[in-house]
């Protein structure tokens, strides 16, 4: 599965790579041109490694290094606390 959240992006799958097209279709709403630049920033920080492959059509390949993997967890850990938590947070704000 994959998310974007904010400018960063997280993925995580048994496989550990994803196409293109792929992430696309996990992120509801993420349009291509913002995918494509978010891509290009995490490969540019060394998050994933980028593989693209000369066939017709074009086809590029992502995997998270050892790094982008970590981060990856993490966000995950955030985004699931953050769901179980909302609710009691949003309580919280609604008494003050």
């Amino acid at each position: 599965s994959a998310c974007l959240v904010g400018s960063e992006m997280c993925i995580r799958d048994s496989s550990g790579t994803k196409r293109f097209s792929e992430l696309r279709r996990a992120i509801d709403g993420v349009s291509e041109r913002m995918l494509t630049k978010t891509l290009q920033e995490l490969e540019a920080d060394g998050m994933l490694i980028r593989k693209s492959y000369n066939t017709v059509p074009p086809q590029v390949d992502y995997t998270l290094t050892e790094f982008g993997t970590e981060a990856s967890n993490k966000m995950f850990d955030l985004v699931d606390w953050l769901e179980t938590n909302l609710p009691e947070i949003l309580d919280t704000v609604k008494k003050h």
